[in-house]
């Protein structure tokens, strides 16, 4: 979900909970995309 989303994601208490993990928002940071060969992750961010 998108910055101002009606849905008030992602909640103040699940990103409590990620405090110090890597946490990629789409509201933020643009788009975010994974790939993967099933053993290593590449991860790609497309700012806004």
């Amino acid at each position: 979900m998108g910055e101002g989303n009606p849905y008030g994601q992602p909640s103040p208490s699940v990103l409590e909970r990620l405090r110090g993990a890597l946490v990629l928002r789409t509201d933020q940071h643009g788009t975010v995309r994974l790939e993967t060969d099933g053993q290593r992750l590449w991860v790609e961010v497309k700012g806004k």
